[in-house]
């Protein structure tokens, strides 16, 4: 776990969730269809694209991220301000990294390609 996450551009090509749900990612049992796309600059800041799930639209968020320890971050939207949100474990390799987190569905993770 933990790691170096390397400045780039990443696309998110896979989302898991653990707790025996179908895939695709599924929350409540309806399907969600995420595609995600993420720049990630040396300042740990992060600007991530996709497509809202409800409406088709793309959506733009800002991020900054915050080290607590050598394995969780901390995600601080700064715009549009959401707010601070859970920790997240991650596991960072040469070319991607995979965040980890539990919400009221069940635990799941998500993995950012770099191309």
């Amino acid at each position: 776990m933990g790691g170096t996450i390397a400045p780039g551009l990443y696309y998110e090509t896979a989302r898991t969730r653990y707790n025996g749900l179908s895939s695709p990612f599924t929350d409540a049992g309806s399907p969600k269809t995420y595609n995600q796309t993420t720049t990630i600059d040396s300042s740990l800041t992060m600007v991530m694209s996709s497509i809202d799930e409800t409406t088709g639209e793309r959506i733009v968020y800002s991020v900054r991220i915050v080290r607590l320890s050598p394995t969780e971050l901390e995600f601080d939207f700064t715009c549009p301000f959401v707010a601070h949100l859970p920790y997240y474990s991650y596991d960072a390799a040469a070319g991607s990294v995979t965040f980890y987190d539990d919400d009221a569905i069940g635990p799941y993770s998500w993995t950012l390609t770099k191309q």
